[in-house]
């Protein structure tokens, strides 16, 4: 006789996300576990090597629209790890704590993930064996909570002329430290170099959980500890110049971060930069961007029109659009067209969407504006250049 039922055996806060992917081996067709969007997205792509049950499978192909996973077994030497890029916006912060030289902040966050490729790393010597791009990069976004270190802008000014890795490997430590002080693991924290609206940097650590789950709060709280514990890490890991389990790479930049996390607190002396072919990078860039998009516009539509996602439709009937300053301007054919696209959630996923593909500077917008409305705006300029002619003519008089 079995027991009674446990309802809560059913759920797990790994799988708060309602949109479900399955993962199907085509061997036998069997399925062998479902996963939520962003596990799917950060470790089921097309290509990428996938353990379940001890044992290894190839990812043969993703299906967005059907959200199926096809995967066969393999015997490959290596695993592969994603590249992807992270844009942070700062929706509300909530709470500000000083700490020393700077200030951390605990906020709610919109993050945005693409992912354009991947690493293939052979197993026990971790020897890097190449990168690949995908054929249809992905995209992720959710509300989320987070932690911003803000970086002293001394630190930045030494580090101008370094190499943009060093941002991230100081995220990495933070972000390797937060896990060990807050008992969380890669799938629940993930790390990232932000800036905010007044063009001040942060490294954030937010909860890849849409909502959040709390985790951040915690690390908002220790976030002295974690800042201590990162230093005894880097101080205690006995490579000599930096690796994987410290810094994240093989770059030669373990003195730098240790650095740049004890001028947090005290000013010291910038060890000197160590010149050696660093570790090879997939660059993540967009396609297009803001300055030039007017002369772009064309072969924007025509990705949007390949891709198939949502409003791809109404991107490609825009025929006329406007940069000014950090603004693009969209002009539709109608008022209703204009109603129906400034709807919140709407132009939401329209910015999502169009940040996907353009580089923007720090407060980029959309404004939408009828065709009608441009050629009332050029009238109202052209009668008010003939008055302001008219009224210098009779002054001449």
């Amino acid at each position: 006789m079995s027991g009674p039922s446990f309802p809560a055996g059913d759920y797990s806060l790994r799988n708060v996300d309602n949109e479900r992917y399955k993962v199907i081996n085509i061997d036998n067709e069997v399925v062998l576990t479902e996963s939520d969007k962003y596990q799917a997205y950060t470790q089921l792509y097309k290509g990428a090597i996938y353990m379940h049950d001890a044992i290894t499978y190839e990812v043969i192909d993703m299906n967005t629209k059907d959200k199926t996973i096809k995967v066969k077994e393999s015997h490959a030497n290596y695993y592969t790890v994603p590249l992807y890029g992270v844009d942070i916006e700062i929706l509300n912060v909530l709470k500000t704590q000083p700490y020393n030289k700077t200030q951390y902040k605990f906020a709610d966050l919109n993050v945005k993930t693409f992912i354009k490729g991947f690493k293939k790393v052979q197993f026990r010597n971790s020897q890097n064996l190449g990168f690949v791009e995908l054929e249809n990069p992905l995209k992720f976004e959710m509300e989320t909570e987070g932690v911003l270190l803000q970086i002293p802008k001394e630190i930045i000014e030494q580090l101008k002329d370094y190499f943009s890795d060093i941002y991230k490997e100081i995220a990495f430590t933070l972000e390797t430290s937060s896990q060990m002080i807050s008992m969380t693991s890669i799938n629940d924290i993930g790390s990232a170099k932000t800036i905010d609206e007044n063009k001040d940097a942060y490294i954030c650590i937010y909860d890849k959980y849409q909502g959040g789950l709390g985790f951040s709060e915690k690390i908002f709280i220790l976030m002295p500890q974690i800042i201590e514990n990162a230093t005894k890490m880097l101080k205690g890991c006995r490579c000599k110049i930096g690796c994987p389990a410290c810094i994240g790479t093989n770059n030669p930049d373990k003195e730098i971060v240790l650095w740049a996390l004890e001028n947090l607190s005290k000013d010291s002396r910038r060890p000197e930069f160590i010149q050696k072919e660093r570790e090879k990078q997939l660059v993540l860039t967009k396609e297009f961007n803001l300055e030039t998009l007017v002369e772009k516009w064309d072969a924007l539509k025509e990705k949007f029109v390949l891709s198939g996602e949502y409003l791809s439709s109404f991107i490609n009937n825009i025929e006329k659009i406007k940069v000014e300053n950090s603004n693009l301007i969209l002009f539709v054919k109608d008022n209703f067209t204009k109603s129906w696209i400034e709807d919140e959630n709407n132009l939401k996923q329209l910015k999502n969407s169009l940040l996907f593909y353009i580089e923007t500077p720090v407060g980029f917008n959309i404004i939408i504006k009828t065709e009608c409305q441009e050629n009332n705006e050029l009238e109202r300029k052209i009668n008010k250049r003939y008055k302001d002619m008219l009224k210098k003519t009779d002054e001449n008089k």
